[in-house]
């Protein structure tokens, strides 16, 4: 059987039977129709409208999910790359020192993202203060600093792997963590030279922990620990005044 559809200006004819167009310009749908298994057990006909229907709207696979719906979709965060359960376990071992472990390998931007925002969060609740774009701006200038200190240092070597931007912001974010806990609790802390002590041992708590992240991702940085230390120190203690001040 076959269909087809013509564009004609004037009258057409089919198998010596015409067929009388109304007027110039208007489409003809022809039908032809044939015996099914050709031993005259029926008719089964359709028209050109219908197969055309049929290719741009499939029928639906089998088992009742259609191609591309939303039940084979992945979740939101995984398609972000936000690993919740991955942040928690970085956060638990970065606080208690464990930061050996297969989850300190591969670090996220997400975790400091977040961080930060508590950071200014915590400042905006007790200080009244929106730090929101100096803590970014600061941390991006820190990230940016400590990739070249330990690009100079480790030169075209293959062993280093937390040369490159994103693994010295995720690196600094992840040793933020204790000055957060300590802008949560400087409410408590009354201001004087008790709360500059503190902030003075929470700024170098999390320069050592910086300094022993990098070393612990890439090993031919143990010898230059403090050099990584000391801008990493001076990037906390920049946030320690912000906090107390």
């Amino acid at each position: 059987m076959a269909e087809f559809a013509t564009y004609r200006g004037g009258p057409t004819s089919t198998g010596g039977a015409s067929t009388g167009a109304g007027s110039s310009g208007q489409v003809e749908w022809y039908q032809t129709s044939g015996i099914v298994g050709g031993g005259g057990g029926g008719a089964a006909s359709y028209s050109a409208a219908d197969e055309y229907a049929g290719a741009y709207y499939p029928a639906a696979a089998p088992g009742g999910a259609d191609f591309g719906s939303f039940e084979d979709e992945p979740p939101l965060l995984e398609e972000l790359g936000i690993d919740l359960g991955g942040i928690m376990r970085r956060t638990v071992g970065v606080l208690t020192g464990r930061l050996k472990g297969p989850d300190m390998e591969e670090l996220d931007v997400g975790g400091p993202l977040f961080f930060s925002a508590v950071f200014g969060a915590s400042h905006l609740l007790w200080q009244g203060k929106v730090h929101f774009g100096i803590i970014l701006g600061w941390s991006v200038l820190a990230a940016i600093v400590l990739w070249f200190v330990v690009k100079n240092i480790s030169g075209n070597s293959p062993d280093v792997r937390a040369c490159d931007l994103s693994s010295c912001y995720s690196v600094l974010g992840y040793a933020l963590l204790p000055m957060v806990a300590f802008s949560i609790l400087s409410v408590l802390v009354p201001k004087g030279y008790l709360a500059a002590a503190a902030g003075a041992l929470v700024s170098l708590w999390c320069a050592i922990l910086a300094a022993r992240l990098f070393v612990r991702r890439s090993p031919i940085l143990k010898h230059y620990r403090t050099l990584i230390a000391y801008p990493c120190l001076l990037n906390y203690a920049a946030f320690a005044l912000l906090t107390l001040y």
